[in-house]
């Protein structure tokens, strides 16, 4: 819902796009899923680290998180 200002996560340009297109996205938590879509070179090169986590999660956001995980974030291997 685009009217619904927690529905989006103020995230920096390259990180926005890789979560996205799904390679990344966010556990309930706050912390980073990354997907096997994204090669390890590639992940290095955009900064993109097992360590890094949304800093903070309201609980507002987890529906939009859900939904995000079960309809964009790429789960298979590359190339899925």
């Amino acid at each position: 819902d685009r009217t619904n200002l927690l529905s989006g996560l103020l995230l920096a340009v390259h990180i926005d796009a890789v979560f996205e297109v799904g390679v990344i996205s966010f556990a309930d938590n706050g912390e980073i899923l990354i997907s096997p879509a994204l090669s390890g070179s590639d992940a290095a090169a955009l900064g993109v680290d097992k360590g890094m986590r949304l800093r903070s999660v309201d609980d507002r956001h987890i529906v939009p998180l859900d939904y995000h995980r079960s309809k964009r974030y790429r789960k298979g291997r590359r190339g899925s």
